[in-house]
C-alpha cells in the first residue's frame, strides 16, 4: 500500500464538495477555476461557505476540486511553516485570500509550499506530503531480514515492492511561480489572481483545475526523477530508546532499494553565506524529497552516513548510484570528505554549491565563485549532467616536539601556507569569531580580510622564513630566499578566492599544475606588498618547487617573541605557539568529485569519459595502507628546482619527467640527488 491523497481519488469516492452560495464581492477577485476576473456591479458569482472557494457562475458546475475543510486524510503530516513575504499574488490556501494584507503575516510549508496566514496556521490541515514509506508505522528491520530467509523468499520479497514502487501526485492548489503546460490538455497553465490551476511538489508539473478530474494520478518525479528518493523507498525504524539519536527529534529510517540511477544527498551548512544556508534548505525542501536534504548545523552527516552504509551493506552493486551535494564553503565539502572516511565509505561523487568566502575548490572544480540565487532546478540539472574527476588528497602530520598533546594529523584538500598569509589568516578568523555580525558575505569578509592585513603589517613583526623555517622536498632540502616570509603549498589552481598563484609561466623544469598528479607546488612571498600584488595578478610569487612528500620544520627558539607565526590549513588557521615544530605533508587518496561539464580542470589525466562505477569501486573503494602510500612516494622522484621562469604555454605538450630530483645550490647549479656540494 503506498501514500494516497484523497485528491487522487476517483470522483465516486470523494467526500462532498462545495456548498456555493451566490456573493457580491466588495473587491476585485478572480475565479479559483478559471483564473479569470469575477465581473459586474453585485452577485459577481459564487463562493463556497465553507473554504471560501469563488468562482464564476458558469464555472461552478464545472468544479471538481474537493472542499478542504472535508478532507480527512488516512495519515496526517503536520505542515512545518517558516515567515514568507507579502505579496498580491500570493495567496492564502485555507481562507483563499491574498496575503497582501496589513493584518497577519503570511507563513510558508517548507516540504509543501502550502501558505497560510499566521492567524489561520491553527486551522489548516495536516496534508503536507508525506516523504517516507506509509505502509507500516515502523520498519523493525528484524525480522523480514533474518538470515533464515531464502534465496527465493527474497525474490518473492522484492517483486512484491517492485509491484508497490507507484506513487501518487501530490497537488497544491494556486500559487503558481511559472506558466508551463497543463499535464492533461498540455494547454498553458498560467499564473493567476486566485488560487487557480495546481502543481505537484513531487514532479513540478502543472494541471488546470478543470482538468482535475481527468489527469492519470500516477507521478513519474519529472526531469530531477534519477536524483529523487521515492517515498516507498524510505521506510521508518522505531528508535531504540529515546534521546540516543545523534540529533533527538528527527525521523530514524532506512533507505530500501533499488535505489534510482543518481540518488542525491544534499547537506547544507546552514550557517554559510550569511542566510543562504536555512534558504537553500527551505528551496530544497520543495524540490526534492525532504528526507534527502541534511541541516549540517541541527542534525550533522553522521546519520545520513550511516543510511548510506547500511543500503551498501545490503546492495553492494549499487555503489555507483549515489552522489552528494555539499552546500557550503570548502571547510563543508572537507567535514564530509572527513566522515566519508569515518565511516569506511567508497568514494561517493560530490559537487558543490559554494556559500564559503574563497570557495577556491568549487572555483577549481567550475561551479563558479559563490552562489548567485540562480533557480536550484537549473543547478540540479547540472549536477545530473556534471562530469566525474578525481582529486587529490593530502595528509598533515603536525608534530609539537615540546608538547605532544599538540600533535595531530589534518586533512588538506586545497592548500597548506605558513608565515604572512597565515598569520594574516589568523586575524581574521579571530575577527570574525569575536564579532561574526560583521562579517556577512563574500565582498565584506574580503574588504575585511584587507584591513586586518593591513593592520597586522603596521603593528605586528613578521619572521623571516630563512632564520626559522627548513623545507626538506622528497629528501632534498631546498634554498629559501632571504626576503621570503609567506610559504604556500597548493593543490588546487585557485587560491585565496580565485588567484592562480602558479600560473603558466613557471621554470623550465618545473611541470603544469594538475589536481590528480600527486604532487604539490611550492610558491613563495616576500613581505605584504608582494602578496597583495600577487593577489591582484599584479606580481608572481617565487615559485620554489614541486614535490610529493613535503617536510617543514621549524625552530623559533631564536626570535624575537613580538614576531607573528601561524599556518594554515585549507583557510583554517592556528598560532605557532611552540618553538619547533614539524609538518609533514604526504599523499593521502584520490576522492571523486563532481565538475561542470563545461569546464576544463586541470587534470593529468586526459581520458575523463570513465566509467563511473570502474572508478568508484576499483580505485577508490579500496582502502589503501600508509605503507602503499610511502612506498609509492619512495619509487617516483620529481625535477626541484629555481631557475628563471620562461613564457612556455601550457597547451604544449608536457615532456617526460626527469628521473632525479634537482635543487639549487648558492651559485645556482642544478645538483642532482646523490651528488655533495663542493
Amino acid at each position: 500500500m503506498t501514500e494516497v491523497s484523497l485528491e487522487t481519488l476517483p470522483v465516486v469516492n470523494r467526500p462532498p464538495t462545495h456548498n456555493f452560495k451566490i456573493k457580491s464581492f466588495s473587491s476585485f477577485t478572480f475565479c479559483d477555476y478559471c483564473g479569470q476576473l469575477l465581473w459586474g456591479i453585485c452577485a459577481q458569482g459564487y463562493q463556497c461557505v465553507d473554504c471560501n472557494f469563488s468562482s464564476h457562475s458558469h464555472c461552478t458546475g464545472l468544479v471538481k476540486s474537493i472542499c478542504k475543510t472535508t478532507l480527512t486524510n488516512t495519515i496526517a503530516r503536520a505542515h512545518d511553516f517558516s515567515k514568507t513575504s507579502k505579496s498580491i499574488s500570493k495567496f492564502c490556501n485555507l481562507c483563499r485570500e491574498t496575503t497582501f494584507t496589513i493584518s497577519g503575516e503570511p507563513l510558508c510549508c517548507k516540504d509543501c509550499r502550502y501558505i497560510v496566514h499566521s492567524h489561520c496556521k491553527e486551522k489548516a490541515p495536516n496534508t503536507c506530503r508525506i516523504p517516507y514509506n506509509t505502509r507500516n508505522q515502523y520498519n523493525h528491520n528484524d525480522e523480514s531480514d533474518s538470515d533464515s530467509d531464502d534465496e527465493e523468499s527474497r525474490k518473492n520479497k522484492n517483486k512484491n515492492n517492485n509491484n508497490n514502487h507507484i506513487h501518487y501526485h501530490h497537488w497544491v492548489e494556486g500559487n503558481l511561480k511559472e506558466s508551463k503546460k497543463c499535464v492533461y490538455c498540455l494547454e498553458s497553465c498560467d499564473k493567476s489572481f486566485s488560487l487557480a490551476n495546481y502543481k505537484c511538489l513531487w514532479c513540478s508539473k502543472h494541471l488546470h483545475s478543470g482538468c482535475y478530474d481527468k489527469h492519470d494520478p500516477i507521478c513519474d518525479f519529472g526531469t530531477l526523477s534519477e536524483m529523487i528518493i521515492p517515498p516507498y523507498l524510505i521506510d521508518l525504524i522505531e528508535p531504540e530508546s529515546k534521546g540516543t539519536n545523534d540529533h533527538p527529534n528527527h525521523l530514524q529510517w532506512k533507505l530500501s532499494g533499488p535505489i534510482h540511477s543518481k540518488t542525491l544527498f544534499v547537506f547544507i551548512n546552514s550557517k554559510s553565506g550569511g542566510q543562504l544556508g536555512s534558504t537553500l534548505i527551505r528551496k530544497f525542501s520543495s524540490i526534492l524529497n525532504p528526507i534527502q536534504i541534511i541541516d549540517l548545523i541541527h542534525h550533522g552527516p553522521n546519520y545520513a552516513m550511516q543510511v548510506i552504509k547500511n543500503y551498501l551493506q545490503e546492495y553492494p552493486n549499487d555503489t555507483n548510484k549515489f552522489r552528494l551535494l555539499v552546500c557550503g564553503g570548502d571547510g563543508t565539502v572537507g567535514w564530509i570528505l572527513q566522515v566519508i572516511r569515518k565511516f569506511d565509505l567508497p568514494s561517493i561523487p560530490i559537487g558543490i554549491i559554494p556559500l564559503g568566502t574563497g570557495n577556491d575548490l568549487a572555483r577549481s572544480l567550475g561551479w563558479g565563485m559563490g552562489y548567485d540565487n540562480e533557480k536550484l532546478t537549473s543547478i540540479l540539472k547540472k549536477i545530473n549532467d556534471s562530469k566525474l574527476i578525481q582529486l587529490d588528497t593530502w595528509q598533515v602530520e603536525i608534530k609539537d616536539h615540546l608538547n605532544d598533546e599538540n600533535n595531530k594529523t589534518i586533512t588538506m584538500n586545497n592548500y597548506f601556507s605558513i608565515g604572512l598569509d597565515a598569520s594574516i589568516a589568523l586575524g581574521f578568523h579571530l575577527a570574525r569569531n569575536a564579532n561574526p555580525g560583521l562579517f556577512t558575505g563574500r565582498t565584506v569578509n574580503k574588504l575585511w580580510y584587507t584591513k586586518i592585513g593591513l593592520e597586522e603589517f603596521v603593528t605586528k613583526n613578521f619572521v623571516k622564513l630563512t632564520k626559522v623555517t627548513k623545507i626538506i622536498v622528497d629528501g632534498v632540502e631546498i634554498k629559501i630566499d632571504k626576503g621570503v616570509e609567506g610559504i604556500m603549498i597548493l593543490n588546487l589552481g585557485s587560491y585565496a578566492g580565485g588567484v592562480d598563484l602558479w600560473g603558466k609561466k613557471r621554470p623550465k623544469l618545473l611541470e603544469k599544475q594538475f589536481i590528480d598528479d600527486q604532487m604539490m607546488e611550492i610558491v613563495g612571498v616576500t613581505g605584504l606588498p608582494h602578496l597583495g600584488s600577487c593577489l591582484g595578478n599584479l606580481a608572481s610569487p617565487i615559485k620554489l618547487a614541486q614535490g610529493r612528500d613535503i617536510v617543514i620544520h621549524v625552530d623559533k627558539s631564536h626570535v624575537e617573541k613580538t614576531c607573528e607565526f601561524a599556518f594554515q590549513v585549507d583557510g583554517e588557521p592556528e598560532p605557532i605557539e611552540s618553538h619547533i615544530y614539524t609538518f609533514h605533508i604526504t599523499f593521502l587518496k584520490k576522492v571523486n568529485m563532481l565538475y561542470h561539464k563545461e569546464f576544463k580542470p586541470r587534470v593529468k589525466q586526459s581520458k575523463l569519459e570513465f566509467d563511473l562505477s570502474t572508478v568508484q569501486v576499483s580505485t577508490l573503494s579500496t582502502a589503501t595502507s600508509p605503507t602503499t602510500h610511502n612506498q609509492t612516494i619512495d619509487e617516483i622522484t620529481i625535477p626541484i628546482t629555481k631557475i628563471q621562469e620562461s613564457d612556455e604555454d601550457d597547451s604544449d605538450t608536457d615532456t617526460d619527467q626527469d628521473q632525479h630530483t634537482n635543487f639549487i645550490d648558492d651559485n645556482h647549479e642544478v645538483v642532482k640527488k646523490g651528488e655533495e656540494l663542493d
